[in-house]
This record gives C-alpha cells, structure tokens and sequence, in this order.
C-alpha cells in the first residue's frame, strides 16, 4: 500500500502558482482512511488547501470536520474528475484563533 500527498499547482509554466497538497485518499486502506486524513489536515498552515480525491463522494469528511473542528476549515464540494470525486479542503482559522477548541475526545 503507497498512500500519496504530493504538492501540485503547476499552470503550464513550471513553477507552482498556487501549491496545494493532493491526497489520493483511494490509495489508503478504509480502515485507516480518515484517521490518515485528519492528521493530514490538522498539520496544514492557515489558508492551505488540500484536494482529496477518492473513489466516493468525499462529503463525510466534512460532516466530521464541521462536528469536531468546527470554524477551521472551508469545505468545497466534491465533484467528479476523471472518475474520481474530489473536494477542497481549506485550513481557515488555527485551533486555538477565537477560542476554538477541537471537540475531538
């Protein structure tokens, strides 16, 4: 099993415009899944995006984030691409900015 994240952007011209991480998520065992990917997210700088792509609408992902880091991260919808569906995710605010806490046990 190799999971990827890897840095992407390039418009043509070689260099990275606008570099977001990439996680092909259909590459990590279901059972780890979203484990592995909330500790991808949790380690991403304010205003880092991150798309995840997966062989399922990715939407339980945000459900989860909305329930447990409520305020710290934009969540676009997925959409299909290349049979794949694939969403956003955009660290907004950090855990400790206006007194947000992680509702994580």
């Amino acid at each position: 099993m190799r999971a990827t994240a890897t840095l992407s952007g390039d418009k043509g011209g070689g260099a990275l415009s606008e570099p977001f991480v990439r996680l092909r998520a259909y590459m990590v065992p279901p059972v780890v899944r979203h484990a592995f990917i909330f500790h991808l997210l949790r380690a991403l700088p304010v205003g880092q995006p991150v798309e995840i792509w997966n062989d399922h609408d990715p939407v339980p992902i945000r459900y989860q984030l909305d329930a447990e880091q409520p305020g710290q991260f934009h969540y676009e919808p997925g959409e299909s691409r290349e049979g794949w569906w694939v969403a956003t995710v955009t660290r907004v605010r950090a855990a400790d900015d206006a007194g947000i806490r992680d509702r994580r046990p």
